[in-house]
């Protein structure tokens, strides 16, 4: 009997009281970018990462952030002009990830395609090395398109030697990212 009554103990020590210290656990930090339709798009957010403003001539609605260093990490996610015939749908998704490996390769080396998804967004990316970069440029990206809540998107994150890092967490990011 006293080992039975240990079992179900240990089951409760094991199994819920785990439980209940995650759940104690404060959630993630989250950053809100305000969107043109005064909806937001969220997104897991690093203590370490800076927000700063779109570069001028991309969409409105366009979200931009950094590692600690700027010149070793950045990031962009731009909405694509809605078009009734253009959905973020899985079609939509491949013809657009298609359009942009074509242009990648002409500058360097491209990965296959692979998928990302998440809660409230899936996609495609893949990875690119610029051999030669320009000063001023960056190295190797990360680049798709996304589905967030049903839109269009497309997004880079790239970096330069040292931002690798950096550059795999706004990739695992990417995957938290919704519109409310």
């Amino acid at each position: 009997m006293s080992s039975i009554r240990s079992a179900i103990c240990g089951f409760f020590m094991c199994g819920f009281i785990p439980l209940a210290v995650a759940a104690d656990k404060a959630a993630p930090a989250e950053k809100r970018f305000e969107l043109p339709s005064g909806e937001k798009l969220v997104i897991k957010w690093n203590a370490e990462w800076a927000d700063f403003g779109a570069p001028p001539g991309v969409p409105p609605g366009t979200v931009t952030f950094s590692g600690p260093d700027a010149s070793k990490m950045r990031v962009m996610i731009v909405p694509l002009p809605p078009n009734p015939n253009f959905t973020g749908d899985a079609g939509n998704l491949r013809i657009l990830m298609s359009n942009l490996t074509r242009e990648m390769e002409k500058t360097g080396q491209v990965n296959e395609p692979v998928a990302i998804e998440g809660p409230n967004m899936s996609g495609l990316y893949v990875k690119g090395v610029d051999p030669k970069p320009k000063p001023g440029e960056f190295t190797f990206v990360y680049a798709g398109p996304l589905s967030i809540s049903k839109r269009a998107y497309v997004f880079q994150v790239v970096w330069n030697a040292g931002g690798e890092v950096m550059a795999d967490k706004a990739l695992a990011a990417l995957k938290t990212v919704r519109i409310e």
